[in-house]
Order: C-alpha cells, then structure tokens, then sequence
C-alpha cells in the first residue's frame, strides 16, 4: 500500500462502527492522526449509544474533532449528508491522502476528486494484513450483532481478502 502523504479524514458510519468494536485505536495506530469534521461529531452524538460512541471519540489519542475553514459547498449539500459533504470538504481543504467513508456516493465523489477511499471493513482488513487484528471474522460478525449492516457479498469478499473465506 503506497505510503500516506496527507491526512486522514473519517466518516461517521466507519467512526461509529470502530466505536461500536471498542477498536477506535486502530485508527491511528494504521494512520497516525485521523481528523473528523464537527459535523461527523455532531451525528456521531445522535441515536442510540450516541452518548457511549461520543465519549470513545473524545477520549481517543489520534482522532481529532476539526472545523472546516468554510462551511460545505451547496453542491455537496445537495447530494450528500451533512457529515458525508464535510468528510469531502475537509479532505479538499487539506489535501487528504485517504478518506474513510462508507456511502457510495460519497465514495464516488472522493474518488472522482482524486482521494483513496476506504471504508468501515477496509480498516479492519487493513489492521488484519498489518498483525493489528488476528482476524476479521469476529469483528464482522460484532458489528452485524451490534446493528451494523453488512451485505452478505461485502462480507464474503473481506474474509476472502483477509484469508479467511
């Protein structure tokens, strides 16, 4: 995997998840610094374990909670939500290297602005093929225990990538 030159900008469903799993450090130990703009932070505060999800994020080393420089274009607006249009603002801003975001347009938008994307079974994989994690198996299984939904082919296609199908 080429080395990363920019920062790291986080979505709320990938957050949310690695909050969920209790495995929010994985975050910087495969990234260093992962930023997340304050509208991410403010849907992460919504919904059910929002109080619990929140404080993980907090009190995380390596996860900062930042402000765009100016609000999300109305573009964006139009198509995304908000946290989803302020992950692509703030990886604009910064010139992210990576953008972890699960929603597909979202994901198209970054790709087509020229960022790597990744997403919430992408991290983990990520940690299993870097010795951070055994497996990824179990993580999968949490998350879609904890709620999290997981189509059965993204599932197939990560254990198959991580050696385990």
């Amino acid at each position: 995997m080429p080395e990363l030159v920019g920062p790291v900008i986080a979505n709320t469903g990938p957050v949310s998840a690695l909050a969920l799993l209790d495995r929010l450090a994985i975050l910087s130990r495969l990234y260093g610094e992962v930023l997340i703009p304050e509208g991410v932070m403010r849907e992460l505060h919504q919904g059910p374990g929002a109080q619990l999800r929140a404080s993980r994020v907090s009190g995380q080393e390596g996860v900062r909670v930042v402000q765009l420089a100016r609000p999300a274009s109305a573009r964006l607006l139009m198509e995304l939500d908000q946290g989803e249009a302020e992950v692509i603002s703030l990886a604009e801003e910064r010139g992210a290297s990576l953008v972890i975001i699960d929603e597909a347009l979202a994901r198209e938008y970054a790709s087509v602005l020229g960022f790597r994307v990744t997403g919430t079974v992408g991290v983990p994989l990520r940690a299993r093929r870097e010795g951070l994690v055994s497996a990824v198996r179990p993580l999968l299984t949490q998350l879609r225990d904890g709620g999290y939904r997981l189509s059965e082919r993204l599932v197939a296609w990560a254990l198959t990538e991580a050696g385990e199908g």
